[in-house]
């Protein structure tokens, strides 16, 4: 049975059941399948209906007749058609009802027939239309009126096909589904799905029902999808020898390629990926949601980003993820190329280096480097203190230049650093030097120099911004470290730690108390090539193959190798052995010794990890140098012009109160910066908070209350506000719930929900600060912590903040041992989280 006669059958308010011949039901439609047995009919009535069906399979012409359906002893009378559906029996049922009734019925499906997508027409005996549905109408681009009393091949493009289908349906008796037939139309080559029914009365088929649905662009969907199903199984066939981890997906997010590369990457066979949706599969973390990288990866027709999986065995798995969407020639979604790389290690190196970096702020301020900044347009400079104490000047000097700088370096060091300086200032470059200088107070000391450009936009330099370390200490010590390895080596060079002889052959030919000594092995054990057992395994075919290479061509033998000591332990070694020759110029004997050189490879890694760490130390000293300057330079700036222009202009009133307002927000906001950075400054210096047993509910609620006294038109909520304890200084926590709240009101617009809540989770005390504000973008929100970190440079200066609150809140958090972070939707608001310890002893019931 077609999917159309079903659907007609489903459409019928009567019931409808198919059987095959020996009368089991095959199929029964919806109002059938409210009755319990089939046939549902009266006993009475049961013969009757076995007579009639008799009737019908011999003479193949339906029947109608009344009948009593029902079931439970309920029975209603219906008007029952029998008819044969090919070798099945079909049994229609039509309760008597009135007219009005079936009139309304009749209009049901006549509205059925009127809209129904596919396209209907009854044909008689001669393939004129008697009846056709709009759809059809428009499938041949004529009107119903057009149809009406015509034949079939009149009607149709290349109609050959479609009569020879029609005549062997009529001839037969037997329906034709789902035929495919291609016709060459006005429009192009098109593709027909056709099934004809035959209308059958006593004399045999007297017309034709006919249901035609157009599959063209079907078919050239079907056809464009199996080409780009293919071409992509090739692509990623391609792609198979490619490092990084490739999986091709269709656009339900199944994969349909998934490489070897990535079989290793995540621990699936590709048998085990293919048909998986990915996300699911590997269990994807996407930095917002997967709406919004489908969203951009469907405008865009690319995406970029990082992305957090779960292999096969578990691990979380940071990932590089570049997808790139794949369209076919009309423009729609095939497939999504997806190329991932494992960078968990880069991600965990990341973030140790920024504990590093936090963990050595104070080592920062501790290395007493002074800065200096020059304008270049007027050649003024600005100098610390401590500048100028490098320079011998202990209590300051009021004018500083770049003359005055090479008037103090040493005449030896003089060309070197104004070639660095020349160099720095035509190419705009930065410069890193060290060199002598000859200070105000007598004494000679080594500097560090490093330096910048500060550009304006159009790239004109603007101003030299630099630092100074005074360095002598630690050039003396290098000088000593110097000296002391040329003694250390000319002492090993001079003197063998380990000596040994052996003869032409390389061999231990007689005993060795030195080599005995060092590596405790007996005579027995080392006599002839047995002294290769001391070597470590790892260096010991390279040692030999060394050997023997300088045994054959008389080369001095010089090579680094482990050598294992009387205790066990392994001692990096410097061999060297030197060929004795006879009178006849051939190698008689070998001689040589092996120097522990251990402790000077431990010493020089420490020199270079310790140079290392000092350029970094220098390096982020600048970068906070840099972004304090600027942050202070810019109100001084806006004040130091509005003072300008009020003594040298006359303003009227307006103007006068305007420039005064302006200097007293922006000596407000400079007054709020400077404590910041104090706040910040006492922190690095290694402040240690006093802790005590505080009342952690009633400090927040001290701040909410002071918070609410900012802004009128918030609303504040207070949620609930568990009673407990921690060991915090009450001080410190107070001012991390008001930078907090203050934050939410910055960025929260009128009208909008400021909410704190407080909660204990297990051991821990949990306060959430929650805001309806404008919310923070995916990209922004890993850096918000950073000292001088704006999203938005312009937001910032209007709301007066110094982009070192949430710094302080980070510090004042682990200070209290706990942990601090942020939630954000962008449009829906932001939620800050602090979690602080509750010692067990602490607890508050």
């Amino acid at each position: 049975m077609s999917p159309e006669v079903q659907q007609l059958l489903e459409s019928l308010t009567g019931p409808a059941w198919l059987s095959d011949p020996s009368g089991q039901v095959i199929y029964a439609n919806g109002a059938a399948r409210g009755y319990a047995v089939y046939p549902p009919i009266h006993p009475e009535d049961a013969a009757r209906l076995e007579n009639c069906w008799e009737q019908v399979t011999q003479g193949h012409d339906p029947l109608n007749l009344l009948l009593r359906l029902g079931q439970d002893g309920h029975y209603s009378r219906f008007d029952c058609r029998l008819s044969l559906l090919g070798p099945n029996r079909l049994l229609l049922g039509s309760e008597v009802e009135s007219r009005e009734t079936l009139e309304e019925r009749y209009s049901h499906l006549d509205a059925l027939f009127q809209d129904f997508p596919l396209g209907i027409a009854l044909l008689d005996s001669d393939l004129r239309y008697l009846e056709v549905n709009p759809a059809l109408a428009r499938f041949n681009h004529l009107s119903r009126a057009a149809h009406l009393g015509r034949t079939l091949g009149k009607v149709m493009w290349n109609p050959d096909q479609t009569l020879e289908l029609c005549h062997r349906v009529l001839q037969s008796g037997q329906p034709a589904l789902g035929q495919m037939l291609e016709f060459d139309t006005s429009e192009g080559h098109s593709y027909w799905e056709v099934s004809l029914y035959p209308i059958r009365s006593r004399a045999g088929a007297t017309g034709l029902g006919l249901v035609v649905e157009n599959i063209t662009q079907r078919s050239h969907i079907e056809h464009q999808l199996k080409t780009q199903a293919a071409l992509v199984q090739e692509r990623a066939d391609l792609l198979a020898l490619v490092r990084e981890a490739v999986i091709v997906r269709d656009s339900q997010s199944r994969v349909v390629a998934w490489n070897a590369a990535a079989e290793e990457q995540y621990g699936y066979s590709q048998a085990q990926a293919l048909g998986q949706v990915t996300h699911q599969l590997l269990q994807t973390r996407f930095p917002s949601s997967k709406e919004a990288v489908d969203q951009t990866l469907t405008q865009r027709g690319y995406w970029e980003g990082e992305l957090v999986h779960r292999t096969k065995a578990g691990r979380e798995q940071v990932v590089l993820s570049r997808q790139a969407l794949q369209k076919d020639g009309q423009g729609r979604s095939i497939a999504v190329l997806e190329v991932n790389i494992d960078i968990t290690k880069r991600k965990k190196a990341e973030l140790a280096l920024r504990e590093i970096g936090q963990r050595l702020r104070f080592v920062l301020e501790a290395a007493e480097m002074g800065d200096w900044e020059l304008d270049l347009s007027t050649q003024s400079a600005k100098h610390s203190l401590r500048h100028d104490q490098i320079f011998g000047y202990p209590n300051g000097v009021e004018e500083w230049s770049l003359q005055r700088f090479l008037e103090h370096v040493h005449p030896d060091d003089l060309e070197y650093v104004k070639a660095s300086f020349d160099y720095a200032l035509r190419q705009q470059k930065n410069w890193d030097f060290e060199c002598r200088i000859e200070a105000a107070d007598g004494v000679e000391r080594w500097i560090w120099a490093r330096g910048s450009h500060i550009l304006a936009e159009s790239g004109e330099s603007l101003a030299l911004a630099g630092l100074v370390q005074d360095i002598t200490e630690r050039r003396q010590s290098q000088e000593a470290l110097r000296r002391s390895e040329q003694r250390f080596r000319s002492l090993i060079e001079a003197s063998a730690q380990v000596v040994w002889v052996t003869d032409a052959s390389g061999a231990m030919a007689f005993p060795q108390p030195s080599w005995g000594n060092f590596t405790g092995q007996t005579y027995k054990e080392y006599c002839g090539w047995g002294w290769l057992e001391a070597i470590h395994p790892d260096y010991r075919e390279q040692v030999e193959a060394h050997w023997r290479n300088c045994l054959s061509n008389h080369n001095i033998y010089e090579i680094e190798y482990p050598l294992r000591r009387h205790d066990g332990q392994y001692r990096y070694t410097q061999a060297r052995g030197i060929p004795i020759l006879d009178d006849s110029a051939e190698v008689k004997e070998w001689v040589g010794f092996n120097s522990d050189i251990t402790e000077r490879n431990w010493a020089e890694k420490a020199l270079r990890e310790s140079e290392a760490r000092y350029r970094d130390l220098a390096e982020a000293q600048k970068r906070f140098v840099s972004d304090a300057s600027h942050e202070l330079r810019a109100p001084l700036t806006v004040i130091q012009g509005n003072l300008e222009l009020l003594q040298r202009f006359r303003m009227n009133k307006a103007d006068r109160d305007a420039a005064i307002a302006e200097s007293a927000r922006e000596s407000t906001r400079l007054g709020r910066l400077v404590g910041d950075l104090l706040s910040l400054a006492r922190g690095d210096a290694g402040l240690k908070l006093r802790l005590e047993q505080v009342q952690l509910d009633k400090i927040l609620l001290e701040a909410f209350e002071q918070s609410q006294q900012l802004s009128k038109t918030h609303r504040f909520e207070l949620g609930p506000l568990e009673s407990v304890l921690v060991q915090g200084e009450a001080d410190w926590l107070k001012q991390l719930a008001i930078i907090l709240l203050d934050n939410a009101l910055k960025y929260t617009p009128e009208g909008g929900m400021i909410r704190l809540e407080l909660h204990r989770e297990d051991t821990q005390a949990v306060f959430r600060v929650r805001d309806s504000g404008i919310g923070i973008a995916p990209e922004d929100l890993p850096h918000v912590f950073e000292r001088f970190y704006r999203a938005d440079e312009s937001r910032s200066q209007l709301s007066g903040g110094s982009g070192l609150g949430l710094s302080i809140a980070r510090w004042i958090v682990e200070q209290h041992s706990g942990t601090i972070g942020l939630e954000s939707q962008q449009g829906v608001g932001t939620t800050a989280i602090v979690r602080l310890p509750i010692e067990s002893g602490f607890q508050k019931e």
